[in-house]
């Protein structure tokens, strides 16, 4: 199953320097209008990074890229791929990366999204492949999860259990 989080998710784990990721500002509507929920994170500070682990078999990494923008890694599984993040025109929610591991839903990844250069980097969501999701509440995901034996949704309007 194909799951998108949003970079508000706690998730996610950002570097936490002084000048390292930041949020948009809430009167940015006309260019939040162009993320995914309206929100991204976005740094200009070489070296900054922002790390997700998760059991599932593929990821992509969706951001923005422009005139501003420069050079970026992805470490994972401890292979390291670099990027280029220029683009003449500022483009709106595009492929940053995406790697397959293959079909074992059961083995953990953790993908780590690094900028190369003092440049702009942001990063505006991510996608997953993985076999299940519970949704704890809104904003919190557990992946993995121990092993669920139930198949419904639970009680509470807060837990959501989706099975590949």
């Amino acid at each position: 199953m194909n799951f998108s989080i949003d970079d508000t998710s706690p998730n996610f784990v950002w570097s936490s320097g002084a000048d390292d990721w930041k949020g948009q500002a809430p009167n940015q509507v006309a260019i939040n209008s162009n993320y995914f929920l309206s929100t991204y994170h976005a740094t200009q500070s070489k070296g900054s990074n922002v790390a997700i682990t998760f059991v599932g078999a593929a990821i992509q990494l969706y951001g923005s890229k422009g005139p501003n923008h420069g050079n970026y890694s992805v470490t994972y599984d401890s292979a390291i791929k670099f990027f280029a993040g220029f683009s003449a025109q500022t483009q709106y929610q595009q492929l940053l990366f995406s790697r397959t591991f293959g079909t074992n839903y059961s083995e953990t990844h953790t993908v780590i999204l690094k900028n190369e250069e003092d440049y702009w980097l942001d990063l505006d969501f991510a996608v997953l492949s993985i076999a299940y999701v519970v949704i704890v509440r809104p904003g919190l995901l557990c992946f993995p999860c121990p092993r669920l034996v139930f198949h419904q949704i639970a009680p509470s309007p807060w837990v959501v259990v989706y099975r590949r």
